[in-house]
């Protein structure tokens, strides 16, 4: 779907029109900002997105998996 907005993420998954962020750097103010702009754009226009932090990239094999498949992405 076309929007008015750049939106940049980390990485997309076309087979889910799935957004991945890794949010990396929240204790920097400015990346702060920049995240609460990003995710107000990802709801505006209801964009599949999975977010990872630094919690979810110790375990990035069990998580990212189950949450593609909430887009009905598969991973073998």
């Amino acid at each position: 779907m076309p929007i008015e907005e750049d939106v940049y993420c980390d990485f997309y998954v076309p087979d889910g029109n799935v957004y991945i962020e890794y949010w990396g750097l929240e204790k920097d103010p400015n990346y702060a900002a920049r995240k609460k702009e990003k995710l107000a754009l990802y709801r505006k226009y209801k964009l599949n997105l999975i977010e990872i932090t630094d919690e979810e990239l110790r375990n990035l094999d069990d998580y990212l998996p189950k949450m593609l498949l909430r887009f009905n992405v598969e991973v073998s």
